[in-house]
């Protein structure tokens, strides 16, 4: 029971906020994978049986991977995030140059939030090999979440007019 209840319950949420229109998309869209997220480990963990014993189990294979994964994939979504503040800041700028009162608003489109995950596997390959299978650092952790953020320089790829330039 504790096992249909653990997978249906990300399930359950993640509909509920799909139906939820009056959300903005930066809540649904963290919510959504966040759910993705839960059902998958879920799933796992009940495939693979209780983790007793001496080891650490974020140590072990797959676990290691999803960990440097979400952060990766959390440091390109900053990335984003922070490309739109630095751009409604100069916006902001412009506006008080030219006398108005109004304030721009961060410009954030939902392609904007998703280009990121396109490239997300490539990127990976690239930290996976200068990671390799080392233990799970504050170092590896660090790596992880900078090479999310720079994913553009990794990728080697320049988007002109996006937001993530």
């Amino acid at each position: 029971m504790l096992s249909m209840l653990m997978l249906g319950l990300p399930i359950c949420i993640a509909l509920f906020i799909v139906r939820r229109n009056r959300l903005h998309a930066l809540v649904r869209i963290p919510v959504l994978l966040g759910c993705l997220c839960w059902f998958v480990i879920d799933a796992f963990a009940m495939r693979s049986g209780v983790f007793l014993g001496s080891s650490n189990w974020w140590q072990n294979s797959p676990w290691r991977e999803l960990i440097m994964f979400a952060l990766m994939l959390a440091g390109m979504e900053v990335r984003v995030l922070n490309s739109a503040i630095i751009i409604m800041r100069a916006d902001n700028a412009k506006l008080k140059a030219q006398g108005k009162s109004q304030n721009a608003r961060l410009k954030i489109d939902r392609w904007d939030l998703f280009q990121p995950a396109i490239f997300s596997l490539l990127t990976f390959s690239v930290l996976y090999g200068q990671i390799g299978n080392g233990a799970l650092s504050v170092a590896s952790i660090s790596l992880s979440f900078e090479t999310g953020f720079l994913w553009q320089t990794v990728v080697g790829k320049q988007i002109t007019g996006s937001i993530t330039e």
